[in-house]
């Protein structure tokens, strides 16, 4: 406006040049800088749901010796397990549960994830609480988004930081420059140290992942084992 400050105006139509504000400002005049910071029509797209990318997975259900697992698998192939114990109870109509089953494990919310496929592997059509299933999705896609974000956040500066030690190392990788001209040469040094960060660059981006869902199924492992030996104890215990 004329004291050089910022005014908001809705425009309802444009033609060409023309722009034709809701209600015109009183203090406008001619060759005023309009800046445009809202675009109705580009918000509306952007709350569609075609406008939200996320990342497909594959889940696999299936049983196990003491109750069931779920597999989570993305787009790039990188996947996580998740375990529970529950006890297996036949279901009644065998149709109608597995569709429900599907039905819940397909249900992902407000996730960076949506379930392509789900896959049912089992024996015979059981009946898993509810509860059973939504611990297993919530783990599953929580230990997934995990692995996704941590890779990433570290690939981007681990390649760029790789990426040029080694063609700053490379002239001498290939060269024989000497230490002081005619001394020892330079390259032995400079291909351990390429070698090196290329295969740290491998171990930090694949072996660690790795290790981490290793660890992870471990873990849960271990948490099984402690509360199938609290359940036989209190077994025990409530017989005496």
């Amino acid at each position: 406006d004329v004291h050089k400050e910022l005014v908001g105006l809705r425009v309802n139509t444009v033609q060409g040049k023309k722009l034709y504000p809701n209600e015109m400002p009183a203090d406008i005049r001619n060759n005023t800088m309009l800046y445009r910071n809202r675009d109705h029509a580009f918000m509306r797209l952007l709350e569609k749901d075609s406008a939200k990318r996320k990342i497909a997975v594959k889940m696999v259900f299936y049983e196990t010796r003491d109750g069931f697992a779920l597999t989570v698998t993305d787009e790039q192939g990188l996947s996580a397990t998740v375990q529970c114990e529950a006890e297996k109870l036949a279901a009644n109509d065998a149709s109608k549960a597995d569709a429900s089953l599907k039905e819940n494990l397909s249900k992902l919310g407000n996730t960076d994830f949506t379930a392509k496929e789900v896959h049912l592997e089992i024996a015979q059509a059981w009946f898993v609480p509810a509860s059973v299933v939504n611990n297993l999705r919530r783990e599953g896609y929580l230990r997934a988004e995990a692995l996704v974000i941590g890779g990433k956040e570290r690939l981007r500066p681990i390649l760029i930081t790789t990426a040029v030690t080694v063609l700053g190392l490379l002239p001498l990788c290939i060269g024989n420059v000497s230490l002081g001209g005619d001394g020892p040469s330079y390259f032995p040094m400079a291909r351990a140290i390429a070698g090196g960060l290329v295969f740290s660059t491998a171990v930090s981006l694949v072996v660690l992942p790795t290790v981490y869902c290793i660890v992870d199924d471990f873990s849960a492992w271990c948490r099984a084992l402690f509360m199938r030996q609290n359940a036989a104890q209190t077994k025990e215990t409530a017989s005496a």
